[in-house]
């Protein structure tokens, strides 16, 4: 059954898919450390604020790692995230979320 977890964001539509974690490449393990937990208890608390950004090459996370880690922890099957089409659509989405929070 798809679980999705749902971004509270989405400021650039065109973008935004609703992506299978099970085909997510270069997830990298979790370094122990209070900036997870940190993470996880406002994901825990308020949910998912922004998508994770997907690579135009391939299904490589560009930022999101440590979401993807507790959406699949929590069960979800599928997460919202921004796939970028080139180069370009990097840098707009990337000040989007770094400015907003």
């Amino acid at each position: 059954m798809k679980k999705i977890l749902k971004s509270q964001k989405n400021l650039f539509p065109h973008l935004y898919v609703e992506i299978d974690i099970s085909v997510l490449e270069n997830r990298y393990p979790l370094k122990s450390g209070s900036d997870n937990e940190e993470l996880f208890e406002d994901l825990s608390s308020t949910g998912l604020v922004h998508p994770i950004i997907v690579s135009y090459i391939g299904n490589r996370i560009s930022t999101g790692h440590r979401r993807v880690h507790w959406a699949e922890r929590n069960g979800y099957t599928h997460i919202s995230g921004y796939r970028l089409r080139n180069a370009e659509d990097w840098i707009p989405v990337f000040n989007s979320t770094m400015k907003l929070d």
